[in-house]
């Protein structure tokens, strides 16, 4: 099975048996794939952020992490210069809400989905009377592959990944930890995760994540993010 992104294991693991978002995390699910993506971009040098602290293009579109590119796309179309109504990244939350983004967020939510298919982590279902939408069912194996993956690294002494320091900062926020790992795991595994929340990596989704909140008008989310932190 296929290695994972941060934010491909990060959509493998909210998503439920029946392909659905848990209605209580819809919102916080929007933002930490915005998050998650963003970081991919920035580690592998797509986008950067410009003396003002705004997100942009770095290098041309290459296609080597092909389910982000609506988003690299859409950060593209909103630099300074060419999108007057907007600041970078930090206005795709407003628009995903305002539903002039939706469309983007499908795209990515979509392509995230079929890299998962084609990784064989996931199986697509396709629309049908029942359901408007083709939804993406993840496979046990896979969910278990990528938490397994996560408790060896957060409970050895090696060093930890930066995919799992990604993936359990967002686990954590959203409160889901506890959905993958029982009482006495967690309780082993505090030091670890205190490491991640001390990390490099978590701070910067932090940051991001802070952003997104306050571009979109959602102080109390980003507030949350933070005191979960």
């Amino acid at each position: 099975m296929k290695t994972l992104s941060c934010t491909q294991g990060y959509f493998l693991c909210m998503i439920n048996k029946k392909g659905n978002i848990p209605a209580p995390l819809n919102t916080a699910f929007v933002v930490c794939l915005l998050a998650g993506g963003t970081m991919e971009l920035l580690s592998n040098g797509y986008i950067t952020r410009n003396e003002k602290g705004m997100l942009v293009a770095d290098k041309t579109w290459d296609n080597g992490l092909p389910y982000l590119q609506s988003l690299y796309d859409t950060i593209i179309s909103m630099e300074p210069g060419k999108n007057k109504d907007v600041e970078g990244l930090l206005g795709i939350l407003l628009l995903v809400v305002n539903g002039v983004g939706k469309k983007t967020y499908n795209t990515l939510y979509s392509a995230i989905g079929e890299s998962l298919v084609v990784s064989g982590c996931a199986d697509k279902m396709e629309k049908s009377r029942l359901s408007r939408e083709i939804k993406y069912i993840p496979r046990v194996e896979a969910i278990k592959s990528v938490m397994k993956k996560n408790r060896t690294e957060l409970l050895g002494d090696g060093e930890i990944r930066t995919e799992t320091l990604c993936l359990t900062a967002f686990l954590d926020m959203c409160g889901l930890l506890k959905k993958h790992f029982n009482e006495d795991e967690m309780e082993e595994m505090k030091s670890g995760i205190e490491d991640v929340q001390k990390s490099e990596v978590f701070l910067s989704v932090l940051k991001i994540i802070t952003d997104i909140g306050i571009s979109a008008q959602s102080g109390a989310i980003a507030a949350m993010f933070v005191t979960a932190g």
